[in-house]
Order: structure tokens, then sequence, then C-alpha cells
């Protein structure tokens, strides 16, 4: 149900993508450094949401792979007390 739900979500939000670039055909000059370009609106408006996405699958894979190590040092630790204690039983 809740896989359903994301797809419709995300197809919502893809026929708006949509509709915003259709209604957006106008040419644009676009300054970048020292660069003039033109280009039309519904171009820049999917490089940027294109930018977006690729930032935030970035950040969420950051997030992911700190937390992932977070818990391999945790278990680290965990590990070497529970060594630390056999060593100590094992000297008494």
């Amino acid at each position: 149900m809740l896989r359903k739900l994301k797809w419709i979500c995300f197809g919502l939000l893809l026929l708006l993508i949509m509709i915003l670039c259709l209604q957006n055909l106008t040419t644009i000059q676009l300054h970048f450094l020292f660069t003039k370009v033109e280009l039309p609106q519904a171009i820049v408006i999917l490089l940027v949401l294109l930018i977006g996405f690729a930032m935030g699958i970035l950040a969420s894979t950051l997030w992911k792979y700190r937390a992932w190590r977070a818990r391999a040092q945790q278990e680290k630790l965990q590990q070497q007390k529970k060594q630390q204690e056999t060593n100590k039983e094992s000297t008494t």
C-alpha cells in the first residue's frame, strides 16, 4: 500500500514538472561566470531540478554511510569490551 502511494506521488510530481516545463518554453539569457547562454526556461528548470535531485541522493548516501560507520565503530567497541572482560576472567 505504501509503495503504491509512493509511486502515485512520484507520478503526480513528474506530471507537475512536465506541466511547469511546458508552460515555460520562452528563451531566457543565463549568465554564468563569464559566459552568456540562451536556453529555454524549461531546460533551466529541468537542470536545476536534476542538480537538486543529485544533491539529495548524495546527502542521503553520506548520511547512510555515516550511520553505518558509527554502527560499525560501536560494534567494534563492544567487541573490545567483551575481549577485555574475557581476558580479566581468564587471568583471575
